[in-house]
């Protein structure tokens, strides 16, 4: 359970030096927090020389705390709490707890038998320990969390995500990405969002109108439509206030059929905002990296440098090139075309 809830891989959460328990004001607990510093990410920056706190919400799926219950379930087969004994111990010649570890692979033919009656890797539905870092993380892909939330609940620091800024200069980054597993796993609790369901059936209004909603996908839906209940055969209105007030508000547009001057073209131009490709001023002409797509200005018969004193190199060409509103234009050569 400590491992689904926390999205822990189970060599970090076996490696665990300390747990820590935090109550809320009721002195339930909201959050049971495992303390390691042997773990995948110990090599990073960010949490070199440090702990990694690995999190779970004390309250899961169930309406029953399941912290309480492992906790109660520890204490009854004579566990204590790490460094003591692990986070898993192998269970001794007589049953009782040692001081070594499950294995992954242990573990996994332990969670099988659970929950299919059979160790054996069956093919069709591979299930192994590390189905548990990936409960939770499913469960918040399928409600629709960004991924930058989904990659801090998966503990991952750094690469192409940009988080590496972000637990730099948090000190608890992982604060509003619990806050929306809680309230994943709420709506779960109230039948709201049913994970297992297909995506035409995952959410569903609550049956008892005095909870509250979640803000989810499914109320952020329901604020954009208005709809307009006239009794049996009513028509819904699927159009936005906020569009229909644009629609309402946008200038009528002429039918006529005549053609417009170029002043006239211009203007009706700049009202609807279009962007334009560049265009080479007056005795200059376009040269393009086939690479970089950066536009070069030089005069027609200049065939080794441009304005920018840059040599024209092989990747420069001046036919069949690409030039769209944001091709980027050198502004040496537009300053040297100007005088300056």
């Amino acid at each position: 359970m400590f491992a689904t809830y926390a999205r822990a891989r189970w060599a970090d959460l076996m490696h665990t030096d300390q747990i820590v328990v935090d109550r809320d004001d009721g002195q339930a607990i909201a959050f049971l927090e495992a303390l390691t510093s042997t773990h995948k990410t110990m090599r990073s920056s960010i949490f070199r020389h440090r702990f990694l706190p690995l999190t779970a919400p004390g309250t899961g799926v169930t309406h029953e705390c399941w912290a309480e219950l492992w906790l109660s379930s520890r204490e009854r087969a004579g566990m204590s709490m790490p460094p003591k004994h692990v986070v898993m111990p192998a269970p001794d010649t007589d049953g009782a707890p040692s001081t070594r570890p499950l294995t992954s692979n242990e573990a996994s033919q332990w969670l099988r038998k659970l929950l299919t009656g059979c160790k054996e890797v069956n093919k069709e539905r591979k299930v192994s320990i590390h189905s548990c870092k990936a409960t939770c993380l499913s469960y918040c892909a399928k409600f629709g969390l960004d991924a930058v939330t989904r990659l801090q609940l998966g503990y991952h620091t750094g690469g192409d995500s940009g988080l590496r800024m972000v637990h730099t200069y948090s000190r608890d980054a992982l604060a509003e990405p619990l806050a929306k597993l809680v309230s994943v796993l709420t709506d779960i609790r109230l039948m709201r969002f049913k994970p297992d369901c297909t995506r035409s059936g995952r959410f569903s209004a609550p049956t008892d109108t005095s909870v509250p909603v979640v803000a989810g996908p499914m109320s952020r839906l329901d604020r954009e439509v208005r709809a307009v209940d006239k009794g049996p055969g009513s028509v819904v209105d699927l159009v936005s206030e906020k569009e229909e007030s644009e629609c309402t508000s946008a200038p009528e547009v002429s039918s006529s059929s005549g053609e417009s001057s170029p002043e006239e073209f211009q203007e009706e131009q700049r009202k609807l905002k279009l962007f334009l490709p560049p265009v080479p001023p007056s005795g200059y002409v376009f040269w393009q990296h086939s690479k970089l797509k950066t536009l070069h200005l030089a005069p027609p018969d200049y065939k080794r440098v441009f304005m920018c004193n840059r040599s024209i190199g092989q990747f420069h060409v001046n036919t069949n090139m690409s030039i769209r509103y944001d091709t980027p234009v050198c502004r040496l050569c537009v300053s040297a075309t100007k005088g300056g």
